[in-house]
């Protein structure tokens, strides 16, 4: 029974093949059945091309001097005040200033009395405080203030031979910033 029931299923799919065929042969013996989209073909490449219209001149933008004297070098950092001498190399460094300050991430305030730490989580995950008057980040950031959603501070950088103040902001990292 089941070599009657296995020959029926061969000869079905034999069946289907061979229908299959036949179909696809048949569908395409028509030559003329295109004639018209190949009539339509012809005429369009027979046209002649319309010319293209010249592209526009281009006008050099005019050039602009800046004034040495009259305004500040937009392509120097902007520092506040110069200090004559450099940050106190004999301070021992706090813990915050082994870390880049784009790595530091201000999570939460801290409060008692009139003294306010700011929170501030380190690339490895570890927790600290700090207040007014700390110093973060390795380019010698001292705390200036600490608000509501950030910690403002001033950090001394040498360039061209003396040393300048540039501030710096860490702003409050929400969950949702992350």
């Amino acid at each position: 029974m089941k070599h009657i029931v296995k020959q029926s299923v061969n000869l079905g799919y034999t069946l289907i093949a061979a229908l299959c065929l036949v179909m696809l042969c048949t569908s395409c013996s028509d030559t003329n059945q295109h004639h018209d989209l190949k009539k339509y073909a012809k005429n369009i490449k027979n046209r002649q091309a319309k010319a293209l219209l010249p592209l526009p001149a281009i006008i050099p933008p005019k050039r602009y001097a800046y004034p040495k004297t009259a305004m500040r070098n937009p392509f120097k950092p902007l520092a506040t005040e110069a200090p004559t001498d450099g940050p106190d190399q004999k301070r021992e460094k706090e813990p915050l200033e082994g870390f880049p300050l784009d790595s530091l991430r201000m999570v939460g305030l801290l409060q008692r009395d009139k003294t306010i730490w700011a929170v501030i989580q380190g690339p490895n995950g570890d927790v600290f405080r700090a207040t007014v008057g700390n110093y973060l980040g390795q380019h010698h950031g001292k705390i200036v203030s600490i608000e509501k959603n950030e910690v403002q501070l001033e950090e001394m950088v040498k360039l061209d031979q003396k040393w300048e103040k540039r501030p710096a902001t860490l702003a409050l990292i929400n969950d949702g910033d992350k």
